[in-house]
């Protein structure tokens, strides 16, 4: 899977097998959508822009800063630049995420 930075379109090395699809980029918002099997994770990092999480199918841990939440379809999480967030498949099914980063400079 590549990712790719969205300010250089530098393609980024992940050791992750889950994979990410960059939707739709415009003035400063980034849609993504991912996918993530039973158990896999994506390590906690942080990210320059606002972060917005929405789960359409499957069972997520979403880790922000010192907080943990489990999250279903229907669940939208919001975290803010800098902040250090993770997520983690706990489900039995993979799960489909929406990601939105919305860039605020």
């Amino acid at each position: 899977m590549d990712i790719v930075n969205r300010k250089t379109g530098e393609k980024l090395k992940t050791e992750g097998a889950w994979e990410a699809i960059r939707l739709s980029w415009r003035d400063g918002l980034t849609l993504i959508s991912m996918t993530l099997s039973p158990g896999e994770a994506v390590t906690p990092h942080a990210v320059e822009d606002r972060f917005y999480l929405y789960v359409v199918k499957g069972a997520v841990l979403f880790q922000a800063g010192e907080e943990s939440h489990i999250l279903k379809p229907g669940d939208l999480a919001v975290d803010e630049p800098g902040s250090l967030h993770g997520i983690v498949n706990r489900g039995d099914e993979e799960a489909l995420l929406l990601l939105m980063r919305q860039s605020l400079s």
